[in-house]
C-alpha cells in the first residue's frame, strides 16, 4: 500500500503524529483539552480544514513554527466558529429575500395564467410560459450532476412532505377549501397528465393543493436557484429588482445584469454549503473575473484587491443588500478580539500568526485598541 495513503490513527495517535511535526502542547491540560476537540470535532475538521502554511516552518513536511502551538491552533477554529455562527444569522436574511423576491414574481405569473395559486391548475402551455426555460435548463442539471434524474415535478415539489414545513396542514386546508373551478382547472393541468404517465406517484396527488406560498417554504437554496433559471429574461430581471428593492447602490443607473446575479446568488450558494458542512469561513474564497469584479466593485462600491473574493468581501456585499452596513463586520471582529482577550488571561501565548492568517485569507484585520 502506498504510504500517501492515510491509515486510520486513534486520536493519541494523531496527537504523537502531530507532536513529531513539532506541534507543541504547553502542558498535560492543553493535550487533554485538544484531545476533547479531536473526539468533538474530528482531525478532518478541526486541524485538517485549518491547515495554512504560515504555521509551518516547513511546508512541505508540515513541521510547525515553534511559536504556534496546539493551543493557537485551537484558537483559531474557535475563532472560524464564532465567524460562522455571526454569518449564519445574517445569511438567513438573504435567503429569506431570495425566496420572497422570486415568489413574487412566480406567483403573480401563475396567478395571471392559472387564475389560482396553484401551479399545478397550469396546463402544459401556462406552465411553459411561467417557466419559458425548463426543458433548456434540465440537461443542463443532468449534465452537472451525472446520473441524477432531474425533471420539474422533482424539483419543484421533492420537499412537499417535510414535517419541518407544516406542508401536510397546509394541504389539508387548501383542499378543503378549493371549489369546483379550481379542481377542475387541476384535473386538466399538466400535474394530472404528469400523474397519470407516472403510476408510481398517483398516491401522491394531493401535492396539487399545496399553493403556491406553501410551497416556496419547502423549497432549499438550491432549488431556489433552478428554479430562478427556469424563467424568461424579464421574469429574472423583475426578481432581480425586487432582491435589491432596499439597496441603493452609488450610480442609479447601475444594476447587475442576468448573468452577474446568478454568479452572486451561486456565491451565496456556496457560502451555504461551507456553513451547513462544517467548512472554515477563514479560508473561503471564490474565484471571479475580471468584467464581474469590476460590476461587482462598482455596484458595491467595494474593493476586491484580487481576482478572488473572500470572507471580507462577500462580508460587505451582504451588509449592502441587507441595509446594514459595517454591522457583521464589526460583529466579526468585536468576537476574535474577544476570543483572543479571554485566551490571554490565561496567560498562554497567542502567536500573531493567528491575526496573520486571519487578515491574509479573510481579509480582516486585528481591531486596534
Amino acid at each position: 500500500m502506498s504510504e500517501s495513503i492515510r491509515k486510520f490513527k486513534n486520536n493519541d495517535e494523531l496527537i504523537k503524529e502531530l507532536e513529531n511535526r513539532s506541534l507543541v502542547f504547553p502542558d498535560e491540560e492543553s493535550k487533554k483539552i485538544f484531545k476533547s476537540y479531536l473526539i468533538q470535532y474530528g482531525y478532518f475538521s478541526f486541524v485538517k480544514k485549518m491547515s495554512h502554511d504560515l504555521m509551518y516552518s516547513d511546508i512541505e513536511q508540515k513541521i510547525f513554527k515553534k511559536e504556534f502551538t496546539s493551543n493557537n491552533l485551537r484558537y483559531l477554529f474557535d475563532i472560524d466558529r464564532n465567524i460562522s455562527a455571526i454569518i449564519f444569522k445574517y445569511f438567513r436574511n438573504i435567503e429569506f429575500l431570495l425566496n420572497s423576491s422570486l415568489l413574487k414574481i412566480v406567483a403573480k405569473k401563475i396567478n395571471k395564467n392559472a387564475k389560482c395559486p396553484y401551479i399545478a391548475a397550469l396546463d402544459g402551455e401556462g406552465l411553459r410560459d411561467v417557466f419559458p426555460k425548463i426543458d433548456e435548463e434540465i440537461p443542463k442539471f443532468k449534465k452537472y450532476y451525472k446520473d441524477t434524474h432531474a425533471n420539474f415535478y422533482e424539483d419543484i415539489f421533492k420537499n412537499f412532505n417535510n414535517i419541518d414545513f407544516d406542508c401536510r396542514e397546509a394541504i389539508k386546508e387548501n383542499e378543503n377549501k378549493e371549489n369546483d373551478e379550481i379542481k377542475n382547472l387541476i384535473e386538466k393541468g399538466w400535474f394530472k397528465d404528469f400523474i397519470n404517465k407516472n403510476k408510481q406517484i398517483k398516491s401522491k396527488t394531493k401535492w396539487e393543493y399545496l399553493d403556491i406560498f406553501s410551497l416556496f417554504q419547502t423549497l432549499t437554496f438550491s432549488q431556489l436557484l433552478r428554479i430562478f433559471s427556469y424563467l424568461s429574461t424579464s421574469s429574472k430581471n423583475e426578481v432581480i429588482k425586487e432582491f435589491f428593492n432596499d439597496f441603493k447602490p452609488s450610480n442609479k443607473y447601475l444594476k447587475l445584469k442576468e448573468e452577474e446575479f446568478e454568479k452572486l446568488i451561486n456565491y451565496f450558494s456556496d457560502l451555504r454549503n461551507v456553513l451547513m458542512h462544517n467548512g472554515s469561513l477563514i479560508k473561503i474564497n471564490f474565484k471571479i473575473d475580471q468584467e464581474n469584479k469590476e460590476s461587482f466593485e462598482k455596484y458595491f462600491n467595494i474593493q476586491i484587491p484580487s481576482d478572488e473574493i473572500k470572507l471580507n468581501d462577500i462580508v460587505q456585499i451582504m451588509e449592502s443588500i441587507i441595509n446594514i452596513k459595517d454591522t457583521i463586520l464589526k460583529e466579526i471582529e468585536e468576537s476574535i478580539t474577544k476570543k483572543i482577550e479571554n485566551r490571554t488571561q490565561r496567560s498562554d501565548q497567542i502567536s500573531n500568526l493567528i491575526f496573520e492568517i486571519i487578515e491574509k485569507e479573510a481579509r480582516i484585520k486585528k481591531q486596534s485598541k
